[in-house]
């Protein structure tokens, strides 16, 4: 079968977990024989790339769009649009016809039987009215809760907000219309939670097909640790993530600072982010906490393998959790909160701790039952063996082939 992916940043322009998951589905498909082809932004400073085949098994797609910045650009900070030039990207993402005629020029070389969407801004809404004309089999993969909310999160200063602004209710009004002009459309999630908060809010996404299904996972890399509990029985805490006040990295530091005086462990914490100079200038200093900073996805992996347990303190309900996910197939029980994707990866009490989001004083009660009686630990990671395998590359890749033939019959 023939797919073409759209995702407007692509490794190894990376802006989180949608780029990775989007590169380790297209590389998947692309190993189970399927001839996969991939549509990307090129930066203003890149070279553009035709169908250039990648040792990855699937063709890349690297070309310019006519914006005055990328979406990665804009996320990774290296831009700052001014309120004009953010105003006239919007109205190009809309009305511009060159975007969609890029993406024409793509379809007719490719000629897919199936399209896989990842990330759409960038490329044109009226692109979906395009594959709508052409008849095309479409599934939309929901990362975050874009079609819901503008920003794609629905977390507005430190909370979840419990409703659709004006602003995002409009936002989703508009690609409702577009939505509606694709007959052959079904929408995935990594998550139940996530899909279902979508369609709540998005009724064109509601009308449609929609399935949920986990990410694949970042491949193992060479010379994986084996896991060994700390002969000092020191226990080791790991959090991976944006040093942002949304991943409530600051709850996890609040929760443990007392704990360190009476108990032996030490947390490694793994990414940069707006947050990480407050964070050092409290924190740095103490001999339990070691700000690792930026490391590779091999680097995550085999830190994620050889640590006791894995912390997710976020704030907002995760659409899924990638490390979450690798943590539990990997053997690592997780503590992690009580809301979003988490909730469909980590059985409370059985592969961790799912426990109420912000609440220092019950993360900080959890932590010490965990210090107390380490034993926990061992029975919860015999038990991440019994969910392993819904997270195997091929288990996943199977759910997606299922899902496509359901949309050829559309």
């Amino acid at each position: 079968m023939k797919i073409l992916v759209l995702a407007n940043a692509f490794p190894p322009n990376v802006i989180g977990g949608g780029e990775l998951s989007a590169f380790n589905l297209s590389r998947a498909l692309a190993r189970k024989g399927h001839e996969v082809s991939v549509l990307t932004m090129a930066e203003p400073e890149e070279a553009e790339v035709w169908n250039q085949p990648t040792p990855h098994g699937f063709k890349i797609f690297r070309l310019h769009f006519p914006h005055d910045y990328t979406p990665y650009k804009a996320n990774k900070g290296s831009f700052k649009a001014t309120w004009l030039q953010s105003k006239i990207w919007n109205f190009e993402n809309i009305f511009d016809p060159r975007g969609p005629a890029i993406v024409k020029r793509v379809l007719d070389k490719v000629n897919p039987d199936h399209i896989n969407i990842h990330t759409l801004p960038g490329f044109g809404l009226s692109t979906l009215s395009l594959f709508g004309r052409l008849d095309k089999r479409v599934l939309w993969v929901l990362h975050d809760l874009t079609l819901a909310c503008a920003k794609g999160s629905m977390f507005k200063n430190g909370h979840t907000c419990p409703n659709q602004c004006l602003k995002c209710k409009g936002f989703s009004a508009l690609h409702a219309y577009f939505i509606g002009k694709v007959r052959r459309l079904a929408f995935v999630s990594p998550s139940r939670v996530n899909l279902e908060t979508v369609q709540r809010n998005n009724k064109a996404v509601g009308a449609k097909l929609g399935f949920a299904i986990p990410n694949v996972s970042d491949p193992l890399p060479s010379a994986m640790p084996l896991y060994a509990p700390d002969p000092n029985g020191v226990i080791r805490l790991l959090f991976v993530g944006r040093l942002h006040n949304s991943k409530g990295l600051d709850v996890l530091l609040e929760a443990l600072t007392p704990l360190a005086s009476i108990y032996r462990f030490k947390l490694t914490i793994l990414g940069r982010g707006p947050m990480e100079e407050e964070l050092k200038a409290r924190y740095g200093a103490e001999p339990w906490v070691d700000f690792a900073g930026f490391v590779g996805q091999d680097d995550v992996t085999r830190a994620v393998a050889a640590h006791d347990i894995l912390c997710t303190p976020s704030l907002w309900a995760e659409p899924y959790g990638r490390v979450t996910a690798q943590a539990i197939q990997l053997g690592t029980p997780v503590l992690g909160s009580a809301s979003g994707g988490t909730t469909e990866i980590v059985r409370h009490e059985k592969t961790g701790l799912l426990l109420e989001a912000g609440n220092v004083e019950v993360w900080r009660k959890a932590l010490a039952r965990i210090f107390q009686t380490p034993s926990l630990l061992q029975t919860w990671r015999v038990n991440t063996a019994q969910d392993a395998a819904r997270y195997t590359e091929a288990a996943i890749v199977a759910q997606y082939e299922a899902v496509i033939e359901q949309i050829r019959t559309l």
